[in-house]
């Protein structure tokens, strides 16, 4: 368990460190540039790239914008259409070949940016329509490097995406990682706890409050990540069209996060009108075919209808199944018994609610697989309190 918590921490984490530095580099690259004026050399176009994916074929459109602009009385030749934060090509050791210069340019110019490629082919007509030969347009330029131009000023989503994806196993990673730490904190299920007249009171599986806790932390962090992610691609398209892919995934990110509030505000209402339960039996140990009683209490602190209030004996079991090939572990319940279903019209606030039962583990069914013995089957014999309550989350 251990290492799955440090996986789904980890990975994410560097995943998302990329993400952020892709961002700050794109932030510089739109916010920091220039605006000059620009000339359009050549005719706009672009080259299409077809190919069959699933029985599905795709195309991509390959932009071509050719313009120069003068930066310090520099005259400079770019066919870069958007901001580019990662150079498409890389220049070998050893190869001396240059990309073709625009005629009647000097050669010594600095190398142009890639060509730029898109998958919707009404954005490409839409933009080779939006330029034409020597037609007047505005370069945004690199003060740093004004060799590095661009004509549109779009954000891409992708390098976000590269924050926001991973929020999903860092969660998971996340929520373990807070529960683990409760369950280190509360007393460990085993021994009973020795209590009055010969009675023995049974530790808390797992506190509501505890539960809880989780949910609040992946609540909080989720949206303290995707808030400002979010308000800063707003900030830096300022005003202009978005990306297509942040109108799918940003709404859809903070509907996600939804789930951890709902869960949050389920155990918060559960933890605001009651109290855990606690589970006495008149003996240390039960052995198969042998008897014995048990009470459980618990403290209401509003007088909710209770529509059925029942003590039970559960004896969960864990198995591994095999099937094409892939295994899986699961934890279900092999056996229970519960008393018969009390009701009342409203829970007393002032001394607990009290119900009681005798129980017996059948001869045919397991014991409680120690704590030392590895593999699978495994089970684990219990005592659970369920109630149903109306207009409220059920307890158990």
């Amino acid at each position: 368990m251990r290492l799955f918590i440090a996986l789904f921490t980890a990975i994410p984490l560097v995943l998302m460190f990329l993400g952020l530095t892709t961002v700050a580099r794109q932030h510089q690259a739109v916010a920091s540039a220039v605006a000059t004026p620009a000339t359009i050399a050549g005719q706009p176009g672009y080259s299409i790239a077809s190919r069959l994916e699933r029985g599905k074929r795709t195309s991509k459109y390959q932009l071509q914008v050719d313009y120069r602009y003068t930066v310090s009385g520099t005259t400079y030749a770019s066919a870069a259409v958007f901001p580019h934060v990662t150079p498409i090509s890389f220049a070998l050791p050893g190869d001396t070949k240059r990309p073709p210069q625009l005629p009647g340019m000097p050669s010594n110019l600095p190398d142009t940016d890639g060509p730029d490629v898109l998958t919707d082919k009404a954005e490409a007509d839409r933009i080779v329509a939006t330029f034409a030969p020597g037609k007047p347009a505005t370069a945004w330029y690199d003060p740093a490097n004004p060799a590095r131009a661009f004509l549109v000023r779009r954000v891409e989503f992708t390098p976000y995406l590269l924050v926001l994806g991973p929020m999903i196993h860092f969660s998971i990673g996340l929520g373990l990682l807070v529960g683990g730490a409760a369950a280190r904190n509360r007393p460990r299920a085993g021994r009973p706890i020795p209590a009055k007249n010969g009675w023995f009171e049974l530790p808390v599986g797992r506190a509501m409050a505890r539960r809880r806790r989780p949910w609040a932390v992946i609540a909080l962090v989720w949206f303290a990540v995707g808030g400002p992610v979010a308000a800063h691609y707003a900030f830096l398209t300022a005003g202009g069209p978005w990306d297509a892919l942040a109108l799918i995934c940003v709404p859809a990110y903070f509907a996600l996060g939804l789930v951890p509030v709902f869960a949050w505000v389920y155990y918060r209402r559960l933890t605001k009108n009651l109290r855990d339960a606690r589970v006495w039996v008149d003996a240390e140990s039960a052995s198969v075919g042998r008897s014995f009683k048990a009470r459980a209490e618990q403290l209401f602190t509003a007088p909710l209808p209770i529509k059925a209030y029942q003590l039970g004996l559960v004896c969960l079991a864990t198995h591994r199944t095999t099937s094409g090939g892939k295994s899986r572990t699961t934890t279900g319940v092999c056996f229970e018994h519960w008393t018969e279903a009390e009701s009342f019209d409203a829970a007393p606030t002032a001394h607990p609610l009290t119900v009681k039962g005798t129980f017996k583990v059948p001869y045919d069914q397991p014991p409680t697989t120690p704590n030392d013995q590895r593999g699978l089957p495994r089970h684990r014999w219990v005592m659970r309190v369920r109630a149903a309550i109306p207009n409220h989350p059920d307890y158990q």
